[in-house]
């Protein structure tokens, strides 16, 4: 190849690849404009309001994991709201997990996108273990969703997987003892949880306060 091709070819290349990063550039821009006003952590606290502007272009054209991760976690959130074994529940679930998958695609490390994915896995049946044990593989997640992976953990097949409850010990020793006013949340979670997740509780509270632990036996 000449001096003058391999120029000509290395021109090409950078101008292709300005058009590439123009372009990815431009779909980013337009993903922040439609990103949700209420970012993904903030949706997993108890009683906050689930806002309405979960609009798909930013999952459908943003490369950006914070982008995807908000949208999913409103279409998460909704789908959890919904009572399970219905045609539209299911639905909802569905097209939650697809966009939890995708946020995970360009976020592969992000707990919070794989505690949700549990979650969704758990309201219908499905194994919720591997991605419950992968959220807490990948880092903190924030305060208030601490008591949603428990609940995961306490209400699924997950709590019989003997890694996911050594580490969701972990998130019941942090409310106890670091965040005391998630305790009637956690307390909700027992009332809610399966025999082994109920089993569960009261052995991990038992350690940290019991106290609380004996609370948690007075309830059916």
């Amino acid at each position: 190849m000449t001096a003058a091709k391999r120029l000509t070819l290395i021109r090409v290349v950078g101008v292709g690849a300005a058009i590439v990063l123009a372009i990815a550039a431009v779909l980013d821009f337009t993903a922040w404009l439609t990103r949700p006003a209420v970012q993904a952590g903030a949706l997993f606290v108890d009683g906050a309001a689930l806002p309405t502007d979960a609009d798909n272009t930013a999952m459908t054209v943003s490369l950006d994991g914070e982008v995807r991760s908000d949208v999913a976690a409103i279409l998460a959130m909704r789908a959890l709201l919904q009572a399970p074994g219905t045609a539209d529940a299911s639905g909802s679930n569905k097209a939650a997990q697809q966009a939890t998958v995708a946020a995970l695609t360009v976020s592969p490390v992000n707990s919070l996108m794989w505690m949700t994915l549990g979650l969704l896995k758990a309201q219908i049946n499905q194994p919720a273990g591997p991605a419950l044990k992968t959220s807490y593989l990948t880092g903190p997640l924030p305060r208030d969703a601490l008591v949603r992976r428990i609940r995961a953990v306490a209400s699924s097949d997950a709590v019989n997987d003997e890694d996911v409850r050594l580490l969701g010990q972990t998130d019941v020793r942090t409310i106890l003892i670091k965040y005391p006013r998630l305790e009637p949340a956690l307390a909700a979670t027992y009332r809610q949880a399966t025999p082994d997740g109920k089993a569960f509780l009261l052995d991990a509270t038992q350690t940290v306060d019991p106290r609380f632990s004996r609370l948690l036996r007075q309830y059916p």
